[in-house]
Parts: C-alpha cells; sequence; structure tokens
C-alpha cells in the first residue's frame, strides 16, 4: 500500500485514511487497481511472431566443430579417471579433469594444443566452406536411449 501525507486531488476520491502521525491523518492507496489510473504505460497489442522458416538441409550431414585442446585432454583422460578414481558420477569426473588441467604446466599442454591445432587444419582441408555459423540454431534429432533398449510392449 502506498502511504501519503499530501493526496493528490484527482486521486482523493480513491484514498482512505490508515492512521495519524504527529498528529495528522495519512493517507494510503488500497492495493485493488481503479479503472482509469494507470501506473505505466498500455502495452502495444500483442502480434503473433511470425517463425522463420529455414530451409531444412536434410541432405547435408551434420559437421561437427573441430575440438580444441582441453576437449582432446578430456577425451584421453577421461578414462584414466574413471579407472583411477573408481567414479561414475560425471560431474565428479569432469571436476577432477578440470584440476587435472589447471595443475599441468604449459609444456604439458603444448602436446594437446598442437594436436589440436592438427585436427583443425585437417577439419579445414576436409570442409574449406565450413565454418561454425552452418551448426547455429540447428537441432539434431537425438534418439533416446530408453526408445532403444526398452522392447515396444505394444
Amino acid at each position: 500500500m502506498y502511504m501519503s501525507t499530501l493526496p493528490l486531488p484527482n486521486v482523493l476520491e480513491h484514498m482512505i485514511p490508515v492512521g495519524t502521525v504527529n498528529g495528522e491523518v495519512v493517507y494510503g492507496l488500497p492495493s485493488v487497481t481503479f479503472p482509469g489510473v494507470f501506473s505505466a504505460a498500455p502495452a502495444p497489442p500483442k502480434r503473433p511472431r511470425k517463425k522463420r522458416q529455414r530451409q531444412q538441409d536434410d541432405e547435408q550431414p551434420y559437421i561437427k566443430k573441430p575440438p580444441n585442446a582441453f576437449m582432446l585432454f578430456l577425451k584421453i583422460q577421461r578414462p584414466n579417471v574413471i579407472a583411477e578414481l573408481n567414479i561414475t558420477n560425471n560431474a565428479s569426473i569432469n571436476t577432477e579433469l578440470g584440476q587435472r588441467w589447471r595443475s599441468m604446466s604449459p609444456l604439458e599442454k603444448d602436446r594437446y594444443f598442437i594436436e589440436a591445432e592438427e585436427i583443425k587444419r585437417l577439419h579445414e582441408q576436409q570442409f574449406p566452406r565450413w565454418s561454425t555459423r552452418d551448426n547455429y540454431g540447428k537441432k539434431r534429432k537425438r534418439v533416446r536411449r530408453n526408445e532403444l533398449m526398452a522392447p515396444e510392449s505394444q
């Protein structure tokens, strides 16, 4: 509820006394919104948004972005961490892998950076006109594992 000691003339009819302070009556507005009293500019009329029509290039395969040095490190080291620590929780595995990556010296990381550059060059040769923008906004169809494993009971 809004409190005021000096009611404005155009809203005086909506004010209600709520108490006194130092001998003066304190007025307030009820929490109900009155017709004709607007607190903000009216919202523009809503028009349905038109969805952009994308051309579906089903005949073009999805081309993955080449992995960076850290992704190569993850791919190589993940089985080692699982075997060493005997954990299967992905969050714990990723935390451990991140800590190991940060603790590595730049010389140790160079191996992965060199390999990532080589893979990137090969990718550019295989797909010369490809850019990361090609995959932007594309949704790949995913098949759920449960649907594959569960026999149809119908």
